[in-house]
């Protein structure tokens, strides 16, 4: 299966007035087609600016270099008007925090119509009727009446299930998933994990997943990449990185989880059987 994103020593650094300042050094990966991988690491480690150097999100304070090729094309050096019309029609992008992806003073359904109207070329009804129809494949009730809302009005659950709506009906071949389910309590979680889980295993769309939740990670990808302080310090196949970590810094993260899991899970097993032996349910009494 060909590559559709390969990156090779990927550098960023926030430019200031005592030089640059490195934030990110020497990236390498590749992305198959239909292929899901996982940028793991803790807060600060860099997984969110690799993924916004290569779209382009930085801004001018940034320098950016190294090469990505996606599709033959080479995103560092593409012109910013060749950039914007890429992102989102071919590379889409979802936020940690939907409620700053969309404008607090429109309704959601006219910006979903101005994005399907930029991207695919359709008339104002046709795009409410794209966008319409898209809700509705994320099984969100009422399509019609949430178009209609402003983003305040809607929970954190609910727009981010737009925004996976919005970024699906475009069809891209790579969606960049930045921690989508970090704000949300955990049943809108596990709903925003199966529509993950959905795109990755409908083999039409790439999948970049950043995280820190290795459960997450392990639901989604097929190969991880583990970032710290900003340099990649393991990548490979999910199953080799998770299980048989080779770095130091990897078998931390990943050890450290996974005690953390046995000792929530043990805590649990023995408050149940405290309120067994008691004859109550701590929820209801």
């Amino acid at each position: 299966m060909s590559a559709l994103l390969t990156v090779r020593g990927l550098d960023v650094a926030l430019k200031t007035k005592q030089g640059a300042r490195p934030l990110v050094s020497g990236v390498d990966f590749s992305l198959e087609r239909g292929g899901a991988m996982g940028i793991l690491g803790e807060s600060g480690s860099g997984k969110s600016v690799t993924c916004r150097a290569l779209m382009g999100l930085l801004g001018e304070g940034f320098a950016v270099s190294g090469r990505a090729e996606f599709q033959g094309r080479e995103l560092l050096s593409l012109p910013p008007k060749a950039m914007r019309a890429l992102c989102g029609r071919e590379i889409a992008m979802i936020m940690q925090h939907p409620l700053t992806s969309f404008d607090p003073l429109c309704p959601v359904g006219d910006q979903m119509a101005e994005t399907f109207r930029f991207h695919l070329g359709t008339g104002r009804q046709a795009a409410l009727e794209i966008a319409r129809d898209a809700l509705a494949a994320m099984r969100i009730q009422d399509p019609g009446h949430i178009l209609t809302l402003y983003p305040h009005q809607l929970s954190g659950g609910m727009l981010q299930r737009v925004m996976i709506g919005l970024t699906l009906a475009l069809q891209p071949a790579l969606i960049i998933a930045d921690e989508p389910t970090t704000a949300l309590d955990s049943v809108t979680q596990f709903e925003i994990m199966k529509e993950l889980v959905r795109i990755r295993e409908s083999g039409r769309t790439s999948l970049i997943f950043i995280s820190h939740d290795l459960g997450a990670m392990r639901m989604l990808v097929d190969t991880a990449l583990v970032m710290h302080q900003g340099r990649q310090v393991e990548y490979g196949p999910a199953d080799a990185v998770f299980n048989t970590p080779q770095s130091d810094h990897a078998r931390y993260l990943i050890e450290t989880r996974n005690a953390l899991t046995s000792r929530f899970l043990a805590y649990a097993g023995r408050r149940a059987g405290l309120d067994r032996e008691r004859g109550c349910c701590r929820v209801a009494g």
